[in-house]
Formats: structure tokens, C-alpha cells, sequence
């Protein structure tokens, strides 16, 4: 789990997907909490920009581009697992469509066995049907004698046992 984040090529599963996104979620918060805590305000109200304002502000875009980057990555990936194209998430840009594709991500089981963008994450194989296997029972019937069940006769009688 969690390999290759910030690749673009292969397969995640959904357990994957979702906590990537809570993570990620948890990780931005506290990036704002921190970013918009340390922003002191003045008697009149405006906000002191100082050099510290500077440094959290260029600390949280760089932690910023990186969460986008890997929230894309998986997406992307999450799209490759339903044998999508990872193209598909420029359907992310329509509104109120993005709320469907959104949670077909969320619940959709990815393609089972290998698809075109790499092996099954969960490692199961897609069901085979065999070939019928065709007996003609007809010809089968005919060329075995009946066997007759044996029969039990005693040979001999049982001896008597005297009493006295």
C-alpha cells in the first residue's frame, strides 16, 4: 500500500484511495490550522505580515502542491483499477457530475484480474468457464453388462448346539 504516490501509472484499491484522500483531508487542515494560527492580528485588526507569515505561507503552498499532486496520482490510478482511461478525470471539472464520478471512485470494485494498466492490486484471478464436458450416456449404458448384485446363500447350515 501506498507505493509509488506520486506515480500516474498503475492500479490502487479503494481502501488505498480512501485513505489517501483522509489523509491527505487531515493533512491540509492542519497546514491551514498552523498557517492561519501563527497570522497574528493587530489592535486595528489587519494581520502582521512578518518574515514567519512569509515562511508558513511558502511552506504550505509547497505542502499544498504536493498533496494536489498525489491526490491527482491516485485518482488517476483509482480510474486505472476501474479500466478507465486516467484522462477520465477531467470529468472532475463539470460540476455536478464530479459528485458522481466522485463517489463511483469511492464504491466502484476495481476490474478483476489484470486490465491494460497493470495487475490486480487484491491479487485475484477472473473466473474461467471451462469447456462442457459432453458424455453421451447412451453408448456409455450399452457397452457394460448389468452386474447382478451377489446374493448371500449359505453353503452350509448352522450346527446345532445342544443343550443339556
Amino acid at each position: 500500500m501506498f507505493k509509488n504516490i506520486f506515480s500516474f501509472s498503475g492500479r490502487v484499491r479503494r481502501m488505498e484511495y480512501w485513505l489517501t484522500g483522509i489523509i491527505i483531508g487531515i493533512l491540509n487542515a492542519l497546514v491551514g490550522i498552523i498557517l492561519f494560527a501563527g497570522a497574528g492580528l493587530d489592535s486595528t485588526g489587519a494581520t502582521e505580515a512578518g518574515a514567519g507569515t512569509v515562511v508558513r505561507i511558502i511552506i504550505a503552498t509547497i505542502i499544498y502542491i504536493v498533496t494536489i499532486w498525489v491526490s491527482l496520482a491516485v485518482t488517476v490510478k483509482r480510474f486505472h483499477d476501474t479500466d478507465k482511461s486516467g484522462w477520465m478525470i477531467l470529468i472532475f471539472l463539470i460540476p455536478l457530475v464530479n459528485i458522481f464520478f466522485a463517489f463511483y471512485l469511492l464504491f466502484a470494485d476495481g476490474t478483476v484480474g489484470p486490465n491494460r494498466y497493470g495487475p490486480d492490486p487484491k491479487n485475484r484471478m477472473p473466473y474461467v468457464m471451462q469447456q462442457p464436458v459432453n458424455i453421451n450416456i447412451q453408448n456409455v449404458q450399452q457397452n457394460q453388462q448389468p452386474q447382478q448384485a451377489p446374493t448371500t446363500t449359505p453353503t452350509q447350515e448352522q450346527p446345532k448346539i445342544e443343550q443339556k
